[in-house]
């Protein structure tokens, strides 16, 4: 009859009838597949990201701290120093030896000469340059004089006027009893 319920024809197929009453719901199983791939999905992703984090332990040296996993803080890590390195011993170059002068070979006006060469008996020191002028002093053996002026020769000799370097003694000397030594 028409307009009556009949419960049977909920289950039978009808020629009439569209499939929209309580069939399958098409679009739960989507979402269900949907959301089970999501979940999925997501520990795929811990998983991968707990095997990134974690490290193979890095090998150390003797002595040495090995620095872990390190952390954005706000406090500053402190840095413990290993053994600090030995110094090299150091090289201490002599100084070069103070060059002495030369002493000068010949006699001339400025140098610096000895009385030599005398036996102990010492040089006249003469007024001027020969045997004839008289004698100022007589200087020992080892006595220092300048030479001031000079050379001259006179009655065959060599002669230079000297100054004592003690004094302000002056005299003329044979160029055979002085040697060049250092001032």
């Amino acid at each position: 009859m028409p307009g009556t319920f009949d419960p049977r024809s909920e289950f039978e197929p009808s020629s009439k009838r569209t499939r929209r009453g309580r069939g399958v719901d098409i679009t739960s199983v989507r979402l269900r597949t949907l959301l089970s791939m999501l979940v999925l999905g997501l520990v795929l992703v811990v998983v991968l990201v707990a095997l990134s984090c974690r490290r193979e332990p890095e090998t150390t040296l003797p002595g040495t701290t090995s620095p872990g996993n390190v952390v954005a803080t706000a406090a500053l890590a402190t840095f413990t120093p290993g053994p600090s390195p030995t110094a090299l011993p150091t090289i201490t170059v002599a100084p070069e030896p103070t060059q002495t002068p030369a002493v000068p070979t010949t006699v001339g006006i400025g140098v610096t000469v000895e009385v030599v060469n005398t036996d102990g008996l010492g040089l006249n020191m003469r007024e001027g340059p020969g045997v004839t002028f008289a004698i100022v002093e007589l200087l020992p053996e080892g006595t220092r004089l300048v030479i001031v002026d000079g050379p001259q020769e006179v009655d065959g000799f060599v002669w230079w006027k000297v100054q004592k370097v003690d004094s302000q003694v002056q005299g003329w000397v044979v160029e055979e009893y002085i040697k060049p030594v250092l001032p």
